[in-house]
Order: structure tokens, then C-alpha cells, then sequence
């Protein structure tokens, strides 16, 4: 092979090289991205659970089912 393309070679594998190193990490980011959210979501319906359970006891639909008055 010549110089250049062997040159030009080389820098094709280098790229590559750094391509793939960039991709794994931003697979290792989607990855704990994923799982954040997991527990993002379940903490989230454990707020929301908690919330209908305190309208609840206090009575919160009575309020909203009730017509508006009438003037």
C-alpha cells in the first residue's frame, strides 16, 4: 500500500476507535437514565396513591361533585 492510504487507513480505525468508545458510554448513560426513571415513576405513583388516599379521608370529591350555586 502507499503512504496514503495506509495513513488514511489509520485514520479511519482511530475514528472508528472513538466512535465506538463514545457510543458504549452513551449506551452506560441510557442505561442509568433508564433505571432512574424506574424509580422515578414509582415514586411517583406512591405520591399520587397518597394524595387520592389524604383527598379521601378528608372528603376532597364531595367538594368537586357538588353543583356551583346558583345566583
Amino acid at each position: 500500500m502507499s503512504q496514503k492510504i495506509e495513513e488514511s487507513l489509520v485514520d479511519i480505525q482511530v475514528k472508528i476507535a472513538y466512535q465506538d468508545d463514545i457510543i458504549e458510554g452513551l449506551n452506560q448513560q441510557i442505561a442509568q437514565l433508564s433505571n432512574e426513571m424506574s424509580v422515578l415513576q414509582k415514586q411517583m405513583q406512591y405520591v399520587m396513591k397518597s394524595v387520592r388516599t389524604i383527598g379521601d379521608l378528608q372528603g376532597g370529591d364531595a367538594a368537586a361533585n357538588e353543583p356551583p350555586p346558583h345566583y
